[in-house]
């Protein structure tokens, strides 16, 4: 191990990926197991003592998922679980997933019994997965809700000591550094994500549930979020952004009024109060909306004096929060104001009710010196969170005069916030000036080439394909782009990551695009401007079209699919990686969907050349061949290889010619290259 991470260029890079990848699996095995002990056991038995509190909050599914994606493959290894049995059980979690998710949709009416069933299918579910004997745990569907509540606290306390010995273990860090070390193979055909030490050991999913009930597993909680012994590429876990929806701790915290465990987090020396989730919000966001949403219930004309003095114990509840995030650094003047502040007065005023006027003339004045008192008290921003608050609320003057006028050393890490912060941020919200502003600035710096690591004897190491420093921190920026339809900043991020060519096709953004494009209707603007988009990716020799879906279509085959018929034909005459022969894993090919009047324009086009005395002509079937025939054709050109997949075949040139002729409707199309010479 020693030796692999001294020197990791002496040793064929395949052969060294396979020794980390078994190291890793070996190392980290025992340490997802020994967590899933500790953990998982209380988790599920405060789900059957809560099961209907569960579901509504949506802890069961990551409870499933966590059952899924870790226990079976430790079971499977410990007690020769048969392959059938495993690929059962696996079923049946899923069918569990899929149940409670159509339970929160259901009637009333059927509510409860559909709730009893979904629990019965659990519990049947936990006896089959044969849990190991020292989790000491038996389901015989007797146990009660508040025996079960029980188990869960004192599996809680017995297992804190256990937890603090986990979290200490050396071989957390030694599992974090081969994660990394595998990333720096260049071989792959993908940039990899980098991951924190958390999503590593898998805890996501049991993180959600312990977030969502912070009551219980608080003291759990505050063991596993602290800062481990990594590289500072990796930030303390008190800011970890929690798969899917990327929120916080801070942000379940604050979401759930859990006033004890905000302020835990905010006493944590590392916090970071200005964090967004996936729908670009703060935890400040967040209450500040709920604030707004409750004055907003003010505006009723009907409301009554005890109505109001509910409003008034929530709004003060709501404040506490907001204190204590602006008093940690959130930002309170650029959060996302949900509604403006109101003037309540006059819509009670016809009731000539005193009593209830004074009471809303003193919250307005109250909700006015709040405000104000939060102004004060907010304390100033990094330049980072400043300028990226410009361009959350779409100020480009203030974010030109705030970026013009910063005088800042330009380290590594700040390059990385440039780019996470700013440059993401400009152009998912599609702001093309403030796009071309921050490349202008810090472009030379921001698509840097990356330096060759030397050889042991001191020869620069040479590599096939060339990297950018930051590929890692670009990744993903380019998928925004089309998805805002800007052509504009696409070309010129296209120019900039030219060298990098895996970065460009890291995602198959033409595919992407044309899923959105065919989603919409006619009528729809934003389609014209995809469609718009999705023919200069076509034209441009960068953009790989061997790249496909999660089913396995390229670009040709949802072109073909849905009548884009012009960017199909681009796709079949002027690139040479775009064939109608390739099957998508339904064994489906873009020749099957095409129609009679595109393959006639089609075949029209291959007649290349014709000349002499005996009407000689040539037949160009570049768009019909395989990737294998053209691999060594086309090798100094810009190659993109087959993904692979065992079960993709692609059809021959003669297999397309075949499959045409086998057509009645389309095999006279076979007859015109003749004709047209006079052959026929």
């Amino acid at each position: 191990m020693a030796q692999l991470q001294s020197d990791p260029v002496s040793t064929e890079p395949k052969i060294c990926f396979k020794v980390l990848s078994k190291d890793l699996d070996d190392r980290r095995a025992p340490l997802v197991k020994e967590y899933n002990r500790i953990v998982l056991r209380p988790i599920i038995w405060n789900t059957l003592a809560n099961f209907k509190i569960c579901i509504l909050n949506k802890s069961f599914g990551p409870l499933l998922e966590a059952l899924e994606t870790h226990f079976l493959k430790i079971s499977a290894t410990d007690s020769d679980l048969k392959n059938e049995e495993t690929k059962r059980i696996r079923y049946a979690l899923q069918q569990l997933r899929k149940e409670a998710a159509t339970y929160l949709k259901s009637k009333a009416d059927d509510k409860e019994k559909k709730l009893q069933d979904i629990e019965n299918s659990f519990i049947e579910c936990l006896k089959n997965i044969s849990l190991p004997s020292e989790w000491e745990m038996y389901f015989d569907g007797k146990t009660s809700k508040q025996q079960a509540q029980t188990n869960a606290k004192k599996l809680v306390s017995d297992g804190i000591k256990l937890l603090k010995k986990w979290r200490v273990n050396p071989e957390i860090n030694i599992v974090n550094q081969l994660v990394k070390d595998k990333t720096k193979f260049s071989f792959r055909s993908k940039i990899p994500t980098p991951k924190t030490p958390l999503q590593n050991l898998g805890t996501h999913p049991s993180l959600i549930i312990m977030l969502r009930n912070f009551d219980l597993f608080e003291p759990f909680l505050k063991i596993i979020l602290q800062k481990y012994e990594v590289d500072d590429e990796y930030e303390t876990s008190v800011n970890e952004p929690i798969q899917r929806d990327l929120d916080t701790p801070l942000h379940y915290a604050v979401r759930s009024l859990n006033k004890s465990f905000t302020q835990w987090l905010l006493e944590q020396k590392d916090i970071k109060t200005n964090r967004l989730n996936k729908e670009q919000r703060t935890p400040l966001d967040l209450i500040r909306k709920r604030y707004d949403s409750v004055k907003g219930q003010m505006l009723d004309k009907d409301i009554t004096t005890q109505q109001l003095e509910e409003i008034k114990l929530k709004l003060e509840e709501y404040r506490t929060f907001l204190r204590m995030l602006v008093d940690k650094g959130a930002n309170f003047e650029h959060s996302r104001k949900i509604n403006p502040s109101f003037k309540y007065i006059p819509k009670v005023t016809e009731r000539n009710d005193d009593l209830l006027l004074d009471q809303l003339n003193q919250m307005q004045k109250d909700d006015e010196e709040f405000l104000e008192e939060c102004s004060k008290r907010a304390k100033a921003i990094s330049d980072i969170e400043l300028l990226e608050s410009f361009l959350r609320l779409k100020d480009q003057v203030k974010f030109e005069e705030k970026l013009l006028s910063l005088n800042v050393e330009e380290t590594e890490c700040f390059v990385k916030k440039v780019i996470k912060f700013w440059l993401h941020t400009a152009v998912k919200l599609n702001l093309s000036k403030s796009v071309e502003l921050i490349v202008k600035k810090f472009g030379s710096k921001i698509f840097r080439v990356r330096s060759q690591e030397p050889e042991s004897n001191g020869v620069e190491k040479r590599t096939k394909t060339i990297e950018l420093q930051h590929r890692v921190e670009l990744k993903g920026l380019l998928r925004k782009v089309c998805d805002s339809t800007n052509t504009a900043v696409l070309k010129l991020l296209l120019k900039k990551m030219d060298k990098d060519k895996l970065l460009i096709n890291d995602e198959p953004i033409l595919v992407l695009t044309l899923h959105h494009c065919v989603k919409l209707d006619d009528k729809n603007e934003r389609k014209a401007d995809l469609v718009k988009c999705a023919r200069m990716m076509v034209s441009d020799e960068r953009i790989s079209l061997a790249k496909t879906d999660a089913d396995g279509n390229t670009a040709l085959h949802i072109a073909l699919k849905y009548g884009l018929e012009d960017i199909a034909m681009t796709i079949c005459t002027e690139r040479t990686t775009g064939f109608l022969g390739v099957r998508n894993k339904k064994g489906e090919t873009p020749l099957d969907y095409a129609k009679h009047a595109f393959l006639k324009e089609y075949l029209d086009k291959t007649v290349k050349t014709f000349s002499g005395k005996e009407k000689e002509f040539k037949l160009d079937f570049n768009g019909l061949c395989p990737y294998y025939s053209k691999k060594m054709q086309h090798k100094t050109k810009l190659e993109h290889k087959n993904p692979k997949n065992d079960n993709r075949q692609t059809l021959s040139t003669i297999g397309c010619i075949k499959r045409i002729s086998n057509s009645s409707k389309l095999k006279p199309l076979l007859n015109h290259p003749m004709d047209a010479a006079g052959g026929g």
